[in-house]
């Protein structure tokens, strides 16, 4: 892994052996950038967008096949099997140029009709080169749809999560796409599509502006999804309580579910159960709002300071 490794494109799913020094140089790598990144979002006044409140970048974490929380004094041992996934907060900005549909049309190609044996490789080769581009969310419609067989769809999502210009419109196009394809042959499956958006947190996927007619799947056990419904219910509040729907909330798996949301949990919520809810809201009239709640609520907007913005190995 250490030889596709990049810096400035280290979104990922990582498995390393630490008792194995590539791994182990690796491991370290990821720890020291970790710590740098937290601390140009805090520099920036960025909200904590992470999995259990901790402003850590590690998520999903699995140490010897065990859950395991990272923190920033956990001494990584010289032994064992160490799993996550690592979500950075580098984006370019929206401002950037995005690669021609074209050239873009070219790298689906290379991705897809690459002669290698393990179809693994092919996305550790596009992670290694993709920070020399940048892609808008239509593109990465494209490249999903080119997704040759063998290769798991979050990993595919992972390597180009970051070059991705527009990242509030992914969960739109992805989750809206899933929802029309009955199988995963066309690119989208709801499963596969749900694991991008574990890969990455969905507080960099789901923004303000863009969430309305979305199935969301809140667990407010989790920090992150707890500050997603707070997200949504302000804006329930804002443009009328009545836009919650499809809703369907399990206190008890076992116990028939809550068909509606109590006004009270815009300020004080549950503190366990899983909520399925639908925002259907008036976005064009409190658009300055919307706005503002993604700028405090989500960290998609996230950027890195000039000249900080190409890492090395």
């Amino acid at each position: 892994q250490l030889h596709y490794f990049c810096g400035s494109n280290p979104t990922g799913h990582y498995c390393l052996d630490l008792e194995k020094s590539v791994d182990a140089i690796l491991g370290e790598h990821l720890v020291a950038q970790n710590c740098w990144e937290i601390e140009v979002m805090k520099s920036q006044g960025a909200v904590d967008c992470s999995q259990k409140g901790n402003f850590q970048l590690f998520r999903n974490e699995r140490f010897n096949y065990n859950n395991h929380d990272f923190s920033a004094d956990w001494l990584k041992p010289l032994l064992g099997r160490w799993e996550f996934d690592y979500a950075s907060s580098m984006h370019p900005p929206p401002s950037a140029a995005c690669i021609s549909n074209e050239a873009w049309r070219l790298v689906c190609l290379a991705v897809e009709k690459a002669a290698v044996h393990d179809p693994g490789f092919r996305i550790c080769a596009l992670r290694r080169v993709a920070w020399r581009f940048v892609i808008s969310s239509s593109q990465v419609k494209v490249l999903w749809r080119c997704l040759p067989p063998g290769i798991i769809a979050a990993d595919l999502f992972t390597s180009i999560f970051n070059r991705v210009a527009d990242p509030e419109l992914l969960a739109p196009m992805l989750l809206r796409a899933s929802g029309r394809s009955s199988s995963s042959s066309e690119g989208f499956s709801t499963p596969s599509v749900r694991e991008c958006i574990d890969r990455v947190g969905p507080l960099r996927v789901y923004a303000a502006t863009t969430i309305d007619n979305l199935h969301l799947t809140i667990d407010f056990s989790r920090h992150e999804c707890r500050v997603l419904a707070e997200l949504v219910f302000r804006l329930a509040r804002k443009e009328g309580w009545c836009g919650l729907t499809a809703v369907r909330f399990y206190r008890d798996p076992e116990a028939p579910p809550q068909l509606f949301v109590p006004q009270s949990w815009a300020w004080e919520m549950p503190v366990k159960g899983v909520l399925h809810v639908t925002y259907v809201g008036g976005g064009g009239k409190s658009a300055g709002f919307r706005a503002e709640l993604q700028a405090k609520y989500t960290c998609i907007s996230v950027h890195l300071p000039s000249g900080l913005s190409q890492g090395k190995r």
